[in-house]
């Protein structure tokens, strides 16, 4: 494993605002070109200008199995000279990779000077034989890379790095959320997903789509693992919409099952969600505003940072950072990634670990190495949330 900064002070729920990171890599030249990283850099809650990134320091590593095969060192890594464009309130950057035979794991880490937030994402690079994922993107309508796995209805997109008739594949599947980290069974298998529909569309051309789902595009229908995955999700996601099934079932982490058939009986949400959390709290309603706003601000980060085929919130990160908040010390290996937090009373740590699992519709899929032995960690979480406890790991 690789660890690139720990920091120099913990808490169970890490405050937010939390600096976040999303990579890809693209080989826009084609197969005879230089692989090149894309990184998505955003401060939750705060607006970056391009001057903030002559505040930010960054290290790479290129890493296959154990060893390292490239690094450049952190003082050497000049954000503020890779400026590549914004996305989504945050800062794009942009640097070639060098050329490998092998596939390889990018590992960068960064760190805000002027805040002393810092964190690290892991990106997988498919050197060697190349699939449609590696030379073709999804990307905005100025052709910058999406840096994430979703669209919103009706919002303009692009694929760039082809122009070919590709073949799209539509699913209404609605997925399950992540089981709790104790859970041995992990993540329940899907049925064997039939599409519901299959169109065609070019490449490079402006696309807008209207109907919510699971859309895969392949430019060959044989290729299993080389199609591109995206969601469509109605706005505002990644906020949670003020429909009843986007804001009640993504309570299921902190709620019982009671509680969960009750708020999925009733006829009308916002009653229903007052009276769910003036419960919680005993009436106390700014103690109750305040979680809300909270557990929502977290749930909107989780479905941005970690959709992928399903909605971030639930997968197994997504699971992990809504209840536990940004980890404080992230380290990595070859499709794998350790997130450490570390209670300020206690000094104890609590890691999980997750190892990356390639399907169809993405290669940033991880899920969770469970145990039993997380599981007073989770009710201990829960509580937290539950009594409002979060809100003093805050102050």
């Amino acid at each position: 494993m690789l660890l690139l900064w720990a920091a120099s002070s913990f808490r169970l729920h890490a405050q937010l605002p939390a600096l976040q990171l999303k990579g890809q890599v693209i080989y826009t030249a084609g197969i005879e070109g230089k692989p090149e990283a894309y990184l998505w850099i955003r401060i939750a809650g705060d607006t970056l200008g391009q001057e903030r990134l002559t505040a930010m320091k960054g290290r790479y590593q290129l890493i296959q199995a154990a060893s390292v095969i490239h690094e450049v060192a952190v003082e050497d890594f000049k954000l503020n000279e890779l400026f590549a464009g914004y996305r989504d309130d945050g800062l794009v950057v942009k640097w070639q990779l060098p050329v490998f035979e092998t596939p390889a794991t990018l590992f960068v880490a960064i760190k805000d000077e002027k805040t002393g937030l810092q964190t690290a994402v892991t990106v997988p690079v498919q050197y060697g034989r190349l699939r449609f994922r590696d030379l073709a993107f999804v990307a905005d309508a100025k052709g910058l890379p999406l840096m994430r796995e979703f669209v919103r209805v009706g919002e303009p997109f692009q694929i760039k790095g082809t122009n070919d008739i590709l073949w799209v594949r539509y699913f209404k599947h609605h997925f399950t959320q992540a089981a709790p980290p104790m859970d041995l069974k992990g993540e329940k298998a899907s049925p064997t997903l039939q599409a519901d529909s299959t169109f065609q569309i070019r490449g490079d051309v402006s696309l807008s789509w209207q109907q919510e789902g699971l859309y895969l595009i392949q430019k060959d229908t044989t290729d299993i693992y080389g199609g591109i995955g995206l969601r469509v999700e109605a706005q505002p996601f990644p906020q949670v919409a003020r429909r009843k099934e986007e804001a009640i079932a993504p309570l299921v982490y902190i709620s019982t099952s009671k509680e969960m058939e009750s708020l999925q009986a009733s006829e009308e949400l916002k009653p229903a969600l007052d009276r769910y959390w003036l419960k919680l709290f005993n009436g106390d309603t700014k103690k109750a505003a305040q979680v809300i706003r909270l557990y929502y601000r977290q749930l909107k980060e989780v479905n941005m940072m970690f959709t992928t085929y399903k909605e971030g919130w639930k997968t197994d990160r997504g699971m992990i950072y809504l209840i536990f908040g940004p980890p404080q010390q992230i380290s990595a290996g070859q499709d794998i990634e350790q997130w450490v937090y570390t209670n300020k009373n206690s000094f104890s740590k609590i890691t999980f670990t997750f190892k990356r699992q390639v399907n169809a519709f993405t290669d940033r899929h991880y899920t969770l190495v469970r145990y039993l032995e997380y599981e007073p960690i989770w009710y201990t979480a829960i509580e937290q949330w539950r009594y409002g406890y979060v809100l003093k790991e805050l102050q």
